[in-house]
């Protein structure tokens, strides 16, 4: 969450955010936590696609577009699925 990647997004997402999502189902096993914070960013499936432009990187050394098209996917799964 230290925000350094975020200037790099052609697409000015809400990358901490993202990231937080995507730590919910695979460290917590709650999907349903993730799909909330995904519904309170207002990010659509698979925001990267197409984006050509990216300049983001993570210190830590995530990849930031496997991880966000990863998590994204959820924005399409109802929520009572998860819950």
């Amino acid at each position: 969450a230290c925000s350094n990647c975020v200037p790099g997004c052609a697409n000015n997402l809400p990358i901490p955010e993202l990231m937080r999502a995507s730590m919910y189902p695979y460290g917590y096993r709650d999907a349903a936590m993730a799909a909330e914070l995904l519904g309170e960013t207002a990010v659509k499936a698979d925001p990267c696609a197409g984006c050509d432009t990216c300049s983001s990187s993570c210190l830590r050394g995530f990849d930031l577009k496997d991880k966000i098209t990863d998590i994204s996917r959820l924005v399409n799964v109802p929520y009572d699925l998860l819950a």
